[in-house]
């Protein structure tokens, strides 16, 4: 009879099917995916062009590139223009783009949403010499929102998370109203916990072992954003 009894808890061992506590959720987990993410992005800017690269071609596009800008400026590593030029010529080629009415040279199918993120770009940065622009480009987007709410579109009150453009936006909109509100906590499973820990939850476990969370330099910047914001509630901790 004992012969059997322990030949069955060895094969409990092999299986590891013994009973053991789930790993616990740490602040630095989200740090960690944040960094590899921000790895795959900087490894796809060419100093050559000046610019990062996507499917071998060089990114124009505005609003991608506020995306990327954000994401790196407002990264846990701080990766502002002095980081080198993976952090100072996407700036230089945002500020090209503003006219004197704050208005975009090419600003893709929604300005309104490109000039939303060369704002916040540039804000990000924390370099004063922008400051001027800011007022240009907040006017240019009351002018074009006038009578309408152009970010009600991505109003979510859940934390479901799919690599898309659309998904990843109603989250960083969520993570705005959140935080306007001073929502730290939210509950889930009849239990308080803190919202950042399962929006990151959710968005690491669509990372792939790259780094990345998909081929597109925008998606994987805007997953980037959404980490940072996450890190940020616990660096904001008392």
């Amino acid at each position: 009879m004992q012969s059997s009894i322990g030949a069955v808890l060895v094969a409990v061992l092999a299986l590891g099917i013994l009973v053991r506590p789930a790993a616990a959720f740490e602040p630095l987990d989200i740090k960690r995916s944040d960094d590899r993410a921000a790895n795959w992005v900087i490894e796809h800017y060419d100093k050559n062009l000046k610019s990062f690269v996507q499917d071998g071609k060089p990114v124009k596009d505005v609003m991608t590139t506020a995306i990327i800008v954000t994401a790196l400026n407002r990264h846990p590593h701080n990766y502002k223009e002095v980081a080198g030029p993976f952090g100072s010529e996407p700036v230089k080629y945002l500020v090209s783009q503003i006219k004197d009415d704050g208005s975009l040279a090419e600003p893709g199918a929604d300005e309104w949403q490109a000039i939303a993120w060369v704002l916040t770009a540039l804000k990000a940065t924390e370099n004063e010499k922008y400051a001027p622009l800011l007022p240009k480009l907040r006017a240019r987007m009351e002018q074009l929102g006038a009578g309408k709410n152009p970010g009600d579109k991505w109003k979510t009150d859940d934390f479901n998370v799919a690599i898309n453009a659309d998904s990843l936006r109603k989250q960083l909109a969520h993570v705005q109203a959140l935080e306007k509100a001073k929502t730290k906590e939210v509950t889930v499973d009849g239990k308080k916990v803190m919202w950042s820990e399962v929006l990151s939850t959710n968005i690491m476990k669509l990372q792939k072992p790259d780094g990345s969370f998909s081929d597109s330099l925008e998606l994987n910047a805007l997953a980037i954003e959404l980490l940072n914001q996450c890190f940020d509630q616990y660096e904001d901790v008392d």
